[in-house]
């Protein structure tokens, strides 16, 4: 109350008679928070023209930038001369931000809203009369505001009916499904004392952030260069790539540079240097030829430019306690110019890197064609296909710490060349991964600059490749068990009859595993919750087995009940009635909340929610779901129909097709991918079709239903996708393009029965 007091209207104090204390209470202000009027610095669009600045970088005299001889010196030139131009055009102005936006306030409201105020005399006088003229008031007002804003709301998304980015904007304004980030706090613990200088707790962050890999490599008791140098290279090199094709850069053409451009995001943070990606998109035409000219004297003379090393780091609060740095992420920002050059090198890497198939099956992260769907997925098909055997599946779930930050330098820029990168192109890493710096921007105040010693640079485009470079040969480290890889969130597991002999293969390969992150300077989590362990297997296989037990140097590993693996709840029985409860909550909550502003958009704007924010939680893997109970099912189609009556009222006007229907058709959109080459490798030949010496009507169409003998494996998604698949009619069939083949699914609906 002392700290603020008004927001308190009266205090009260009564006497006790259970205690020598008198009870304190307050009348708090619900709605007197009041914001402060504040500035901020920001690119005044006013008298922005497009095409103005389009001859004004026509007219710029780029030569000049040509002529240097230093690469680092005309790419700074050029940025000079882009700079310029978008001062000129765009200039930064400072503005005062006074309260919150309302849009929908209109003149009229405001004179209801001051009569209203007017009226509460009936506090004064008490008469019946006052206090029923306050209540006409109070509800015209609150007609008055809530037409008003299902008005204004109306009006923009129809006027964004054909632009999708500010639909959906305007879409995560009136439903807000996830917590706004929370502040930051003002005052925060470093070294047990207390700091509210802005400056100070800016590089206190920086240096945190900074040193944080350094940190945790130095937890690692093993030498692990003295490894890494020890270890056969020869041995690798034959293993990852028996074709040694080597990796050279191609020289970019301004039309490559222009295309990277146009695919950029109009909408993205500023880098230091404060240049807008909005504006490189509308002068890409006139950037291409100068971008394209210095990018290939970067890549010939193996540099990547000093000024596109440095990101501007935010703090954004995780969770727990607010005042410990510890409790913060940073999010980098890096310059707009270096996404472009990043772009060109990851388009040549990757490429070369997929024709010469050097990147493991197992790995799900950072892949074309591969999402945490398909992960998930073939890891439960693994584990019902030997349930349906009768075997167990052991799977230890490994976690890592800061893995981005802990990637070491030596160990990248060693492993390289394994993959065909060698000569300028891997100086051309040394370079972009060297002599790097970052610093920190706390509520206006900049840090100093400080150097990162490790870690690839997050926030890149570069990064995530390189971390699947170093991560890529853990394969070897696993012989007799399985591996799956999504990013660094890593699964090793086996099946065996025996969970004796279990135990012993998962106790072998998780130390091999272990001691091979430790090598590579990457550190395991080793808390609960974090790598764990479980035994999967059916209610009567796991009763009569014996307790299994996973250590790595002593310390056992924690055995769990169920694990959340790529946002799926996965029970030791995969009967996932944990996750579908998970599953069923969120998507009541976020219909109750669709409920709540119905009243403010139109159906079709209620729908395209449905099927934005609703539907998509009730068909996340759906495949590891298809043989889900019926009284799951009935649940989610409640949810639709609950749904259906919210947008439609008393009027039936929109149709939404079943939950079920929906996630049929999912499956047999992923059987089409598995079958036309478009899901990743390890779905080759996953489904298999039915050969005949004899002409049939079936010949060749329908899909081979695998035998099964238990309810696990029919549930799987093998044996219900070739169900499924086989129903559609033979024309179906033999389509050939994804779109059509969605298309007619979706007609369907009416006259075909799943």
């Amino acid at each position: 109350m002392r700290g603020r007091p008004k927001q308190f209207a009266k205090q009260i104090t009564e006497a006790s008679s259970i205690s020598d204390h008198d009870l304190t209470g307050a009348i708090v202000k619900k709605n007197c928070q009041k914001f402060k009027p504040r500035k901020i610095f920001t690119r005044n669009y006013a008298k922005y023209n497009e095409d103005n600045f389009k001859e004004d970088l026509k007219s710029t005299p780029w030569e000049q930038a040509y002529a240097e001889r230093d690469i680092n010196t005309a790419w700074n030139k050029l940025k000079q001369f882009l700079k310029n131009a978008v001062d000129k055009h765009v200039p930064i102005v400072e503005r005062t931000i006074r309260g919150r936006e309302c849009s929908w306030l209109s003149h009229d409201i405001k004179l209801k809203m001051k009569e209203r105020y007017h009226s509460k005399k009936a506090r004064r006088s008490g008469k019946e009369a006052d206090w029923s003229s306050y209540r006409r008031l109070r509800n015209a007002v609150t007609r008055l505001i809530r037409r008003s804003k299902a008005t204004h709301t109306r009006a923009l998304f129809r006027e964004s009916i054909n632009k999708p980015k500010d639909f959906w904007k305007q879409l995560k304004k009136c439903y807000p499904v996830k917590d706004s980030r929370s502040q930051q706090a003002k005052v925060f613990k470093v070294n047990d004392k207390e700091i509210d200088d802005k400056r100070t707790i800016a590089n206190e962050f920086c240096q945190f952030f900074t040193a944080i890999g350094k940190n945790l490599q130095s937890n690692i008791l093993s030498l692990s260069d003295i490894v890494w140098k020890a270890q056969d290279h020869s041995q690798l090199h034959q293993k990852m790539n028996p074709k040694n094709n080597p990796f050279e850069f191609k020289a970019t053409s301004p039309r490559e540079i222009l295309a990277i451009i146009k695919k950029m995001k109009r909408k993205v943070s500023e880098g230091y240097d404060e240049i807008p990606m909005s504006l490189i998109i509308d002068g890409a035409e006139e950037l291409a030829v100068p971008l394209s000219h210095l990018i290939n004297q970067c890549l010939a003379h193996s540099v990547f430019p000093t000024a596109e090393k440095c990101p501007k780091i935010t703090p954004v609060h995780k969770s727990d306690e607010k005042t410990v740095m510890e409790n913060y992420r940073p999010i980098s920002v890096l310059p707009v110019l270096s996404k472009v050059f990043e772009r060109n090198v990851h388009n040549q890497l990757y490429t070369y890197l997929k024709e010469n198939n050097l990147l493991s099956d197992c790995q799900f992260g950072f892949r074309r064609k591969s999402s945490t769907e398909h992960a998930v997925t073939y890891f439960s098909d693994f584990i019902k296909t030997n349930m349906d055997k009768g075997k167990l599946t052991g799977a230890v779930f490994v976690d890592l710490r800061k893995v981005f930050d802990t990637i070491d330098h030596a160990t990248l820029i060693a492993k390289l060349p394994i993959y065909g990168v060698h000569g300028k192109e891997l100086m051309w890493f040394e370079s972009y991964l060297f002599n790097r710096q970052q610093f920190v921007s706390y509520q206006g105040m900049c840090s100093e600059r400080q150097s990162i010693r490790c870690g690839v640079p997050q926030g890149s485009i570069l990064g995530p490749l390189l971390f699947t470079i170093v991560i890529n040969d853990i394969t070897e480290q696993v012989k007799e068990c399985r591996i799956l890889l999504y990013a660094d969130d890593t699964v090793i597991y086996t099946s065996d009859k025996d969970s004796k002999r279990i135990e012993d293969l998962l106790n072998t390969e998780f130390n091999n595993v272990a001691t091979w992150f430790t090598n590579n300077n990457l550190v395991l989590n080793l808390k609960k919750t974090k790598t764990e362990f479980v035994l999967f297997g059916t209610h009567q296989k796991l009763a009569k087995s014996e307790k299994v037990s996973i250590s790595l140097n002593e310390k056992m590993i924690c055995e769990t009940e169920m694990y959340e693996y790529l946002g799926v709840t996965m029970d030791k029985h995969l009967t996932m009635k944990a996750h579908l409860e998970k599953i069923y909550k969120k998507v009541l909550s976020r219909t109750k909340l669709l409920a709540r502003i119905r009243h403010n958009i139109s159906p079709w704007v209620a729908e395209t929610i449905y099927k934005v924010m609703i539907l998509p939680q009730m068909l996340y893997c759906s495949n590891i779901m298809l043989g889900m109970s019926n009284t799951h099912k009935l649940q989610f189609e409640r949810i639709r129909i609950r749904v259906l009556a919210i947008i439609n009222g008393k009027n039936q006007r929109v149709i939404l097709p079943t939950v079920n229907h929906a996630r049929n058709k999912r499956c047999l959109v992923e059987v089409f991918k598995c079958q036309n080459g478009l899901a990743p490798r390890l779905f080759k030949d996953y489904f298999k079709k039915i050969l005949h010496h004899k002409e049939t009507r079936g010949n060749n169409k329908n899909l081979l239903l695998p035998k099964v003998r238990t309810e696990a494996g029919r549930k799987s998604f093998l044996f219900q996708g070739s169900k499924l698949y086989n129903k559609l009619p033979d024309a179906l069939k033999q389509e050939q393009s994804i779109m059509n083949f969605k298309r007619q699914c979706d007609q369907l609906d009416s006259e075909f029965n799943f």
